[in-house]
């Protein structure tokens, strides 16, 4: 039999796509023998555009002229001459992903890590028009979201995030109509094999808590999780539980004018644990205790690159609500704020300095 789309509107053919058990016809256009020669690669292409690009702002930032918006924020602290030397040494590689993919996948498959620095440099229509010279039509700052900038193969139009301090983009942001574009880097650390891991998560001693804190540690047995779990217990002494579970104790925060508000619990413990129990493993793994493992987590991240669950919620840096009030106070220099939720896999030494 021969298959006719009966929803092209609704499912726009792809010179990708494919089917296990038929094939395709397909309309070609052959390239000339000069342009095949001489076609560059998505990584080369960018990289000229992204060069030429800071020396420009470059130069317009030691003449006094003041680049506005999010790029004048991003070179207040990465210097131009540093950003061109990491491009051009080949500290930094510029790849498409698959079609929902995140850049934390793509990068991982090449044997780097995905850094979010880039993402800014990346988020204009010249970037990424210059990525893909063939065949794009269009380049949109309609859309926002933390897996932007991107491609949309299905109407064959770029991507630029137009709230990108709202809606930061993320390594492991994806979506099933894109391709992203990522900046990805050498790794810092060890051998992938070397990683240690070391997961915790908080409680109280209650009975609501115990039956979530016998599962937890059953899923983490039955999922193979790497390295060690501890119960970080905030309580006035040990429980029935710490015979049974590595637990460490922490005394509940004394916080003045507040009679036990339960979400200090969680950083108090941590930060107790961290000075007391001094770890010594490399990635820590914060969770939840209605958390489920289901496959191993081993999840490898750079120190200086701590990834998290995106939240439900976002952050308006202008509003006047009691949270962006508090974020104003404790971090004065912040652009944006990202809404995270667990898991939170972070290097040791970052969990330290928070």
């Amino acid at each position: 039999n021969v298959l006719v789309n009966a929803r092209p509107q609704d499912f726009i053919p792809q010179c990708d796509a494919k089917g296990d058990h038929s094939w395709r016809l397909c309309p070609c256009s052959p390239f000339s023998l000069s342009t095949v020669g001489t076609l560059e690669s998505l990584n080369e292409r960018l990289a000229k555009t992204l060069i030429s690009q800071v020396r420009i702002l470059k130069s317009q930032l030691e003449s006094g002229v003041r680049v506005k918006g999010q790029l004048n924020e991003w070179f207040a602290t990465h210097r131009p001459e540093d950003v061109i030397d990491d491009i051009q040494s080949g500290r930094v590689t510029f790849l498409e992903t698959d079609l929902g993919q995140s850049c934390y996948d793509a990068c991982n498959a090449a044997g780097q890590a995905c850094q979010m620095v880039w993402f800014d440099l990346l988020n204009n229509c010249e970037a990424l028009l210059s990525a893909f010279p063939v065949g794009v039509k269009h380049c949109t700052t309609s859309f926002f979201g933390r897996d932007l900038p991107a491609f949309r193969p299905t109407d064959d139009t770029v991507l630029v995030n137009q709230k990108p301090r709202v809606f930061a983009a993320s390594c492991g942001a994806k979506h099933p109509l894109t391709r992203r574009i990522c900046g990805c880097g050498i790794r810092k650390m060890k051998s992938r094999t070397a990683y240690t891991f070391h997961t915790v998560y908080n409680v109280q001693p209650t009975r609501y808590f115990e039956w979530q804190v016998r599962y937890m540690h059953l899923w983490f047995e039955q999922a193979k999780m790497p390295g060690k779990i501890t119960r970080l217990l905030t309580a006035h002494g040990a429980d029935h539980l710490t015979t049974m579970i590595p637990t460490h104790v922490s005394l509940p925060p004394s916080v003045p004018n507040d009679a036990g508000y339960s979400p200090y619990n969680k950083p108090a413990a941590v930060d107790h644990w961290l000075r007391e129990a001094n770890p010594k493993e490399d990635i820590i793994l914060v969770i939840d205790p209605d958390c489920m493992f289901v496959s191993p987590m081993n999840i490898v991240v750079e120190e200086g690159a701590p990834i998290a669950q995106q939240a439900f919620y976002h952050f308006e840096m202008n509003s006047n609500d009691v949270s962006m009030q508090i974020a104003r106070r404790y971090c004065k220099n912040c652009t944006f704020l990202d809404p995270i939720a667990v898991p939170i896999v972070i290097h040791r030494n970052d969990l330290q300095r928070i």
